[in-house]
Formats: C-alpha cells, sequence, structure tokens
C-alpha cells in the first residue's frame, strides 16, 4: 500500500498543484534507502522535475545521482540510472551521461535501445564515426528496429558517405508496414544524399517524382515525434558553394523545412 504522503502528493499532482505534491514527496528525510516506499518516492520527485526547468531537471538529477552512489546494485538501479542519463542528455552535459550510460551497458549489453541512445549521445557530442558505431550494434541487436537505422543515415550524410545513404535508404524503404514518419525520414534523407552526389538531382525526373513523394506524405498529429534536422541543415549549410550552389542549398532548406513542419510538433519552430 503507499504510504500517507504519497498518496497526498499523487493527488496533488494529478491536479498539477505541482510544488505542494513535491512538498509531500519531501516528507521524512533523505532519499538514501532501497525501501519501496523511498524508490517510490523517487520516482514520482524526479519524475515531476524531470517536466520542469533547468533547475528542475538538476536538480533530479542531483538526487538520482546521490541515491545511485548508496544503492549501485539494488534492483531499482537499472530504470533509474537510465532517468540519470536522461536527465543529463536533457541538460545537454553528454559527457556525464554517457560515463553513466556505459555503467548500463556494463549490466545489460544486449540492449538495442541503449547503444541507440549512446549513438544519439556521441551524435550530439559530435563524434559522428562513434555514433555509427553505436548504431550498427543497435541495429546488430534488433534488425527490426528501424528507429537506429535512420539515425544510422542521418549521421552517414554527416559522414560525407552519401552513396551509401542512398543504398541504405532504398534497403529500409523495402521494410514492411513503415509508417509514415519512417517512410518520410528516409525519403528527405535520400533527397539530399541524392543532391550531395548530383546537384542537379531536383530538375532529374527521378528528383521530382521524389518531392512529390515527400509532399503528400501527410502525419496526424498524434504521431509526430520530435526529429530535428538541424545537423543536416547545418551540414548542407557549411557546404562550400562549388560543392552545393546556393540556388540547390535554397531548395534543400525548403524541403527541410517541410519535413520539421510535418514531423515536430506545433510549439517547436525550426531554429535557423
Amino acid at each position: 500500500m503507499p504510504s500517507r504522503e504519497l498518496s497526498i502528493s499523487q493527488e496533488f499532482l494529478n491536479h498539477d498543484w505541482v510544488t505542494y505534491g513535491l512538498a509531500e514527496l519531501t516528507r521524512g528525510g533523505s532519499l538514501l534507502d532501497s525501501s519501496p516506499e523511498t524508490i517510490d518516492k523517487l520516482e514520482q520527485l524526479t519524475f515531476v522535475l524531470y517536466n520542469g526547468n533547468d533547475t528542475a531537471v538538476d536538480r533530479a538529477g542531483q538526487l538520482l545521482n546521490v541515491w545511485l552512489e548508496q544503492n549501485p546494485d539494488a534492483p531499482a538501479a537499472m530504470g533509474l540510472r537510465l532517468r540519470h542519463v536522461l536527465c543529463l542528455k536533457k541538460l545537454q552535459n553528454n559527457d556525464a551521461a554517457l560515463q553513466e550510460l556505459d555503467l548500463l551497458l556494463k549490466k545489460d549489453s544486449g540492449s538495442a535501445s541503449l547503444y541507440c541512445l549512446q549513438g544519439v549521445l556521441h551524435g550530439w557530442n559530435g563524434d559522428v564515426k562513434a555514433a555509427i558505431k553505436s548504431f550498427d550494434k543497435a541495429i546488430q541487436l534488433n534488425p527490426r528496429w528501424l528507429e537506429p537505422k535512420l539515425e544510422r543515415i542521418e549521421k552517414t550524410i554527416v559522414d560525407n558517405d552519401p552513396r551509401t545513404v542512398i543504398r541504405l535508404a532504398d534497403d529500409y524503404l523495402r521494410a514492411p508496414g513503415l509508417s509514415p514518419r519512417e517512410r518520410l525520414i528516409l525519403k528527405v534523407n535520400r533527397a539530399v544524399a541524392s543532391v550531395l552526389v548530383n546537384v542537379s538531382y531536383f530538375d532529374t525526373e527521378g528528383g521530382k517524382a521524389q518531392q512529390t513523394e515527400i509532399l503528400e506524405i501527410e502525419i496526424d498529429d498524434r504521431y509526430r515525434e520530435d526529429w530535428l534536422v538541424k545537423p543536416i541543415w547545418n551540414y548542407v549549410r557549411d557546404k562550400p558553394d562549388m560543392e552545393v550552389p546556393p540556388d540547390v542549398k535554397s531548395k534543400l532548406f525548403t524541403l527541410l523545412a517541410l519535413v520539421h513542419e510535418k514531423l515536430m510538433p506545433k510549439d517547436k519552430p525550426l531554429e535557423r
């Protein structure tokens, strides 16, 4: 049975009386032991803090770090350590997040999702080679899961290998049951790679057809999910004009902006 504090705090939180709920969760001293009641409190408290501002997320990370130092082998440690990783990622402290993630992978080296997360963190750190290696490991562990494949082809563009992107995208597009989101991400990455191989690609019949297919893909608001076009945008922007002329860059930027509008929640405009 939940404690009295947990019942009261949960009722406050259910009705968005956040500070009241947090006050109940912090009743009774420190959150250091591994009792079920303490873990319940810690899970609720850090969940609420994670969804707050940076100060709140930092506080969640501190609480989790202290508890994990005291209880590294507790049954709940795996899940709470992952939450710590996500707090650090949200604060853009990717080096620390990778260190924590390494501890998780030592305990569970068969997790495709953890390797995919590792690849994302390496990517945000600018280590494209390490990111691709992590995504390849995730793909090896779960070949039917498409997310690491989507991440892999994006990083392969940034790794200056557009021909491999075209080959991989064509392969992945043959998979049955692709969602509109997955199809859109694959097609736009293939289009970008095709332009990098041939700057006149959008003027070809294949290029025109691919642009039309991208325009026609619709994603219901319920299935929108973050996918940042900014890394590809920046990569195209930084290409010398001799390699990708300004008018071609402009066409790519228009396409990427459209894809951002299709994929991202409406309250997250593209930062150009």
